[in-house]
């Protein structure tokens, strides 16, 4: 008896991986399309506050794909973002790199994130 519920057990948990597959695979392929558009962008005249816009946006749509992206442009968007005087940038790229340290488990770092 015990051994039945094992199979049905181990069963269970092998439909349940993938419906969480056959969910998780093609948001991830609709996530890296944006990627991949917002990439394109980055080849166009863009004005500063326009190129912080995209770098915030890289950043934020990276966060689930790779973590040293999504810091890379979050940071590159601070930095701009701070030269240009552009709030509203700094405001979001302090917002993506708070989740990031709260995603390593860094809430302190997280936290100070948050209130600049």
């Amino acid at each position: 008896m015990i051994n039945k519920g094992f199979k049905f057990t181990t069963r269970f948990s092998f439909l349940i991986v993938l419906l969480i597959l056959y969910i998780a695979v093609p948001s991830l392929q609709a996530q890296q399309a944006k990627v991949d558009s917002l990439y394109q962008l980055l080849e166009q005249n863009l004005t500063d506050k326009e190129l912080v816009d995209v770098y915030n946006e890289l950043g934020w749509e990276s966060k689930f794909i790779d973590f040293d992206t999504t810091e890379y442009f979050a940071n590159k968007a601070m930095e701009l973002a701070s030269k240009i005087n552009y709030t509203d940038g700094k405001i979001y790229a302090s917002r993506i790199l708070a989740s990031i340290a709260f995603l390593y488990g860094q809430t302190s770092k997280a936290i100070e994130l948050c209130h600049k």
